[in-house]
């Protein structure tokens, strides 16, 4: 699911690889530091000057 617009990301929509610490700003490539988010979300993430926080995972898994 995208954070941004809580829609599934699949396939046809696309993703795009966000750095929620920009690289550039010290952050690494660890999956902790990485998000999905369709690439329009993207955009607007950068654009907008948005702040993702990472969802946590359910409860047993």
């Amino acid at each position: 699911m995208c954070p941004v617009c809580k829609q599934k990301i699949i396939k046809l929509t696309g993703w795009h690889n966000h750095h929620m610490v920009w690289r550039s700003l010290g952050g690494s490539e660890s999956q902790e530091n990485r998000i999905l988010l369709h690439p329009n979300c993207h955009d607007q993430v950068h654009n907008q000057q948005l702040t993702i926080e990472k969802p946590r995972p359910p409860k047993g898994v």
